[in-house]
C-alpha cells in the first residue's frame, strides 16, 4: 500500500500508523484530529489520514522510519502480488472442479432415478393391463355361457321344464 499520494501529490499517512510512530493510542489520535492535528487531517476515499508532512514537521526521522517500514511491510512487489493472485485463482478453480463434479454425480444418480422410475411406470402399466384383460374374461365367462340352475322335480313338473 505505501504512503498514499493525492493528485495535488500530497503524501498520507494512516492513524494507526502515526500512533505507531508517536507510541500513542490509536484513541489519542483520534481525539486530536479535531485540535491540535486538524491542519494535517484528511479524509480520502472515507478513510481517515493525515498528510505525513505531521511527521516531518514534527521530527523528519520518525517520518522516513514510517515510510521505509510501510513500503517493506505493505509495499509488495507486483511479482508478490501475481503470485498470490495466481494462487486465489488456483484455490477458486479447485473449488469449481470439486462442485463440478458434485454436479455430474448428482445428474447420474438423476438418470438412474428416471430409468428406474421408467421402468416402475411400465411395470405398473402391463399390471394393470393384465388386471384390465383378467377381469374382462372373467366378466365374458359369465355372458357366453350362463350356468343352468339345477331344478327339482317339483319345479319342473309346475312350469314344464324338461331335462
Amino acid at each position: 500500500m505505501g504512503t498514499k499520494d493525492s493528485k495535488t501529490g500530497e503524501k498520507y499517512i494512516t492513524v494507526s500508523e502515526y500512533a505507531k510512530v508517536r507510541k500513542v493510542s490509536t484513541t489519542a489520535v483520534y481525539k486530536r484530529l479535531e485540535t491540535s492535528l486538524k491542519p494535517w487531517y484528511r479524509v480520502v476515499d472515507g478513510k481517515k489520514l493525515l498528510l505525513s508532512s505531521v511527521l516531518y514537521e514534527e521530527k523528519k526521522n520518525d517520518y522516513t522510519t514510517v515510510v521505509n517500514n510501510r513500503s517493506e511491510t505493505f509495499n509488495p512487489d507486483m511479482a508478490t502480488v501475481v503470485t498470490m493472485m495466481q494462487e486465489e485463482i488456483a484455490r477458486l478453480q479447485a473449488q469449481v472442479d470439486a462442485q463440478r463434479a458434485t454436479i455430474q454425480e448428482k445428474d447420474a444418480k438423476l438418470i438412474e432415478f428416471a430409468e428406474r422410475f421408467a421402468e416402475l411406470a411400465n411395470q405398473a402399466q402391463q399390471l394393470h393391463a393384465a388386471e384390465k384383460v383378467i377381469e374382462a374374461k372373467s366378466t365374458a365367462g359369465d355372458d357366453t355361457a350362463p350356468e343352468k340352475k339345477k331344478r327339482g322335480k317339483f319345479y319342473k313338473f309346475l312350469f314344464g321344464e324338461t331335462d
